[in-house]
């Protein structure tokens, strides 16, 4: 006992000779989806995301990705705001939590603009800010994915890659990209983003390539914000390529907002699963969301929302009225108190009801 009580001592000493830096999020959700008979679901899930980095000097630094988060009976990350990808709450497995390392990256800054990275190096592109596919397995032409190897990073704004994949067909992968800020004043921006991957399948005999890029743009007046988020891509299946492009215009006047997102996937082959195809579950949708705030820690929106599976047939789309209520005690807290309505087309109506929180630290 005496010896594990110098060990941890000599430690901490250590650790308190380093700077640290801890920045974290927390998420709970619970809800209670009513389907087509009106037969209850309750599903609840939470998510906690630790990331701290260890600045040994300068120029020498430790990054340390820690994730716990709730899955699905398929093994998936559950997430209250698609119902689709929600676990019940009486599946024990999934509400004890599933607690792992996400990723370890050692940092060397060699000169002021580069510096070389080793570990496990993430990478996503395309991702909405949407919150039914707020979702890191959700952005539109590149998911989030966790390469291990080596790469460099081109100050804050450009990243390369070369790494093995957690896969047992690809046997490693490539990516770089690069975010150029051509307007970057306070009260206007303009950025636009360029990124790809190249995969090398069955020992490098086949390859996959993406491709695409994000477009940034915002404006601040006295009484008037605006701005767009685009993003555009392509992803190969087979001998051909699926297109995405998502557009999410917003505004804000004095004490009224309005926010909208649409998405469209032009896929390779309309015969084959969607999902083998784009990382979303629906090949479309819109959704658009006005919104009111009285004051700074509480405002209210509504937002109209039509999604669609399967462009192809029909009987895939739904229409859904949702209202969202949200309180913010600071900026880094949240609470969401939300319903939802849902028109089927050919199924019979749902409904659900949920209580989302967040803290980011």
């Amino acid at each position: 006992m005496h010896k594990i009580f110098m060990f941890l001592l000599i430690i901490s000493s250590a650790v308190l000779a380093w700077e640290v830096d801890v920045e974290g999020f927390v998420g709970a959700d619970i809800a209670t989806y009513l389907d087509e008979q009106w037969k209850a679901q309750n599903s609840a899930n939470h998510r906690v995301e630790l990331n701290t980095t260890l600045q040994f000097d300068k120029k020498a630094s430790l990054e340390l990705r820690i994730e716990a988060t709730s899955l699905t009976a398929d093994g998936e990350e559950s997430y209250l705001r698609n119902r689709d990808h929600a676990a019940p709450v009486n599946d024990e497995d999934a509400q004890k939590g599933h607690l792992f390392i996400d990723g370890i990256v050692f940092n060397w800054e060699f000169t002021r603009l580069v510096s070389l990275q080793l570990g496990d190096l993430e990478y996503d592109l395309g991702q909405g800010s949407h919150y039914s596919f707020k979702h890191d397995d959700f952005a539109t032409i590149m998911a989030n994915t966790v390469l291990r190897g080596f790469g460099f990073s081109l100050g804050e704004d450009g990243q390369v890659i070369i790494g093995v994949p957690d896969s047992k067909k690809d046997a490693i992968w490539g990516y770089a990209g690069y975010r150029l800020p051509i307007i970057d004043r306070n009260d206007h921006k303009l950025a636009v983003k360029l990124a790809g991957d190249l995969v090398f399948k069955n020992g490098g005999r086949n390859q996959r390539y993406t491709v695409g890029g994000e477009v940034e743009y915002s404006r601040a007046l006295e009484d008037l914000d605006y701005g767009i988020f685009a993003a555009a891509g392509l992803i190969p299946f087979d001998d051909n390529n699926t297109y995405t492009l998502l557009l999410e215009p917003s505004m804000s006047y004095k004490k009224f907002s309005l926010g909208a997102s649409m998405y469209q996937a032009f896929l390779a082959d309309k015969k084959e699963e969607l999902s083998l195809q784009t990382n979303l579950p629906v090949q479309r949708y819109a959704i658009i969301e006005p919104s009111f705030a009285p004051i700074k820690q509480f405002a209210f929106g509504l937002a109209g929302e039509f999604h669609d599976r399967d462009i192809e047939s029909s009987g895939n789309e739904y229409i859904a009225l949702t209202p969202n209520f949200y309180l913010y005690p600071t900026p880094e807290f949240a609470f969401t108190l939300w319903t939802s309505y849902r028109w089927n087309m050919k199924a019979k109506d749902t409904f659900a009801v949920g209580l989302s929180s967040e803290a980011h630290f």
